[in-house]
């Protein structure tokens, strides 16, 4: 290895700093949300008459709040959902909804410490670069400094020669000054306990079958932003 390339083996990776010094230390909330059983042991919130947001169920949705929220925050969605709604008062977090376009940009002691956008949504597709970064422009005065928007997004094969839809959606929130923290994959099946191409049992001239020359989806992107500054225009939009 030449000088050149052990030196930068070892440099350290940037780090990114606050530019407001009010906002909240950050931490590093990092976690997979497997489906796990649901039976009488489990908090009530773990009630199978619950729906499921974008694959998590309300315990999982309980599990994600609880990483990026402390008690007495305040969690925005843009639908309102059962599951969200149950976490919440299970965890002692106000919530609320918001539409695409908030008419008013509330005072900073009142914004919230999260917000969670699933993707695509009528009116805005995670192909569209302009449409989302004006959607995050919009959404990024509700979030307090240190806060979090969560993206949900479905899982679609990209077109031949096309830019994949999480580097859109991650260009066009950092184009919104949002600062690029996680992806977390949402796991949607069980996974097997060995991957089959690895299984020696296997018979090798029966490879394994794709469909449409594709691998089954098993999961939704989750990708976390966060707030590091306060917007500098605090008056209303009308």
């Amino acid at each position: 290895m030449s000088a050149l390339s052990a030196d930068a083996a070892h440099t350290p990776m940037p780090h990114s700093h606050h530019t407001d010094p009010d906002a909240r230390a950050q931490r590093v909330p990092i976690g997979l949300f497997l489906p796990g059983p649901r039976g009488a042991s489990l908090p009530p919130i773990a009630s199978p008459d619950l729906p499921d947001w974008q694959g998590l169920s309300a315990l999982g949705v309980a599990q994600l709040i609880g990483r990026y929220t402390r008690p007495g925050d305040t969690v925005l969605a843009l639908d309102a959902h059962p599951a969200i709604a149950a976490a919440c008062g299970y965890l002692d977090r106000a919530t609320g909804e918001i539409a695409g376009n908030p008419q008013r940009i509330p005072a900073p002691a009142h914004r919230a410490a999260l917000l969670l956008a699933p993707l695509p949504r009528p009116g805005l597709d995670s192909a569209d670069l302009h449409g989302l970064v004006a959607a995050f422009q919009q959404w990024r005065p509700t979030l307090r400094p240190g806060g979090f928007l969560l993206v949900a997004l479905t899982v679609r094969p990209p077109a031949a020669g096309s830019i994949s839809e999480r580097s859109t959606v991650i260009t066009a929130a950092r184009a919104a000054g949002f600062l690029y923290h996680q992806h977390l994959p949402i796991v949607l099946a069980p996974l097997p306990d060995q991957e089959p191409r690895t299984d020696p049992s296997r018979e090798l001239s029966h490879p394994m079958s794709l469909p449409g020359g594709r691998h089954r989806v098993t999961h939704r992107d989750l990708l976390a932003f966060a707030v590091t500054t306060t917007p500098s225009k605090e008056a209303n939009r009308g």
